[in-house]
């Protein structure tokens, strides 16, 4: 058995019917960068949850912000990036470095180039290497060897954790037969307003500015709406490589004082203050952390049903509409209907507290406790 952390002891909560004492001395986590993202965000708050119970922990990854991470980091994580390495040599090389430096009891790695980057790392070193796929695995942007060599490295991982059933059971046989789902920790933000009080309503939608989210969909659909409801405005907060082309399309469809592309929030979680709906247009997701925020939050949500994510978190008609994929119409209808019912609104802003209590951090967390209580035993 591992050491416990520093301390672990009989006032922690019980798991399984004994307290839990057995968390890893040393946790290593392995991700991409530091960046606004839901993986970035997700080991922000585990990283923080094993530095609390005392143990030591460190955070690497290859990319940062001018102005450090993104996501607030706690105090005792140490962390390392090596923004000047590039080719996936130097890259594995880099991880195994930090392996070797930091002699961690159990490495964890997000997003499938990082798990196949730190699994080739690890070889011949005998510690366990947790994985977690983060994205949709049948339709995410990467080169198509990525996938296969993940299911082929995966054969030396301790154990595979998906977000959702759905895509675990999309995964290589490989990584599903040592998998789990273990979802993402969602924190409620605080509201100023309830969705039923304004006459002219925001619309929100968030995400990075790649094909993926859609957002060239959302535009489309908002001439429309607004053509409909004169008063809507529309947000869409993030950054990427589509900014130009859809800010050509916005000007495009007449939309320059109707729809704004501010960038990224300044402060987490900003952009919930300003939803009255949530507008979610992704053609495939791993999660969906966003649509999972507004729902804790109650944000009333209209979201395309993509794989996977928004209908573990939208009951449709009750917290929220569900949308088939690319069907623009549908999606204008849903979003109408709620700006023309502020009642509605109201009524789908009441929160699940049995959605919200399985998302809390304390129940997710818990998971990946026993989850590393189990690899390092």
């Amino acid at each position: 058995m591992h050491n416990s952390c520093s301390n672990a002891g009989p006032n922690l909560p019980s798991i399984d019917g004994m307290f839990f004492r057995y968390l890893v001395l040393r946790v290593l986590f392995v991700q991409a960068g530091f960046g606004p993202g839901g993986a970035e965000k997700v080991i922000a708050m585990l990283s923080g949850h094993f530095a609390r119970r005392g143990c030591a922990v460190h955070v690497t990854g290859f990319q940062m912000p001018t102005d450090g991470p993104y996501f607030p980091m706690h105090l005792n994580v140490e962390l390392s990036v090596a923004e000047k390495v590039t080719g996936q040599a130097s890259r594995i090389a880099h991880i195994r470095s930090v392996i070797k430096k930091f002699r961690p009891d159990v490495v964890i790695s997000f997003l499938t180039k990082v798990n196949v980057q730190t699994l080739l790392a690890s070889v011949g070193t005998g510690i366990p290497v947790i994985i977690s796929e983060r994205n949709n695995p049948l339709r995410q942007d990467a080169h198509p060897l990525w996938a296969p060599l993940q299911g082929i490295a995966g054969i030396k991982a301790a154990k595979v954790v998906g977000l959702t059933h759905r895509g675990l059971a999309d995964l290589p046989f490989t990584l599903r037969k040592k998998g789990m789902v273990i979802p993402n920790p969602i924190l409620p933000f605080e509201r100023v307003e309830s969705s039923g009080t304004r006459r002219g309503v925001q619309l929100v939608a968030v995400g990075r500015l790649v094909r993926q989210k859609g957002f060239d969909m959302l535009l489309q659909a908002m001439q429309r709406i607004h053509s409909q409801a004169p008063d809507t405005r529309l947000i869409i907060y993030g950054e990427g490589s589509e900014r130009e082309n859809l800010q050509k399309l916005r000007d495009d469809l007449g939309l320059q004082s109707v729809a704004r592309l501010p960038g990224n929030t300044i402060e987490v979680g900003e952009w919930a203050q300003r939803a009255d709906i949530l507008v979610a247009t992704s053609r495939f997701e791993g999660f969906h952390n966003v649509v999972a925020e507004a729902a804790v939050s109650g944000i009333p949500v209209v979201s395309f049903d993509c794989d996977y994510g928004p209908s573990e978190f939208i009951q449709n008609g009750r917290n929220g509409y569900l949308v088939p994929v690319n069907d623009v119409s549908g999606l204008e209808q849903a979003v109408l209907k709620l700006i023309h019912e502020p009642d509605l609104r109201a009524q789908m802003s009441k929160v699940s507290p049995t959605l919200k209590a399985d998302l809390s951090p304390d129940q997710v967390f818990a998971q990946w406790d026993t989850l590393i209580r189990d690899v390092t035993s």
